[in-house]
């Protein structure tokens, strides 16, 4: 019994920990779309830069969506 209870509070902890990181690194993507776009606003129409923004803004969206899936996988699997 106690084997078990304790391996319900380390599954617990382990999704605590999953949400709490996938919120860590959905502002660091939010801060690459932002950083993207500032880079892409200020490229003055010179294509290397404003392909370099572009490849931030893309790369800060996926990894928020995948990040916002994560927390929200672990988000229910807490909920059970």
């Amino acid at each position: 019994m106690i084997e078990h209870l304790s391996s319900i509070v380390m599954q617990e902890w382990f999704f605590r920990f999953v949400r709490v990181l996938s919120l860590f690194a959905m502002i660091i993507f939010i801060h690459s779309i932002l950083f993207g776009a500032f880079k892409h606003m200020n490229a003055s129409g010179r294509d290397d830069l404003t392909g370099d923004g572009r490849k931030y803004i893309l790369t800060g969206t996926l990894g928020a969506i995948a990040m916002m899936m994560f927390f929200f996988m672990a988000s229910a699997a807490l909920a059970d």
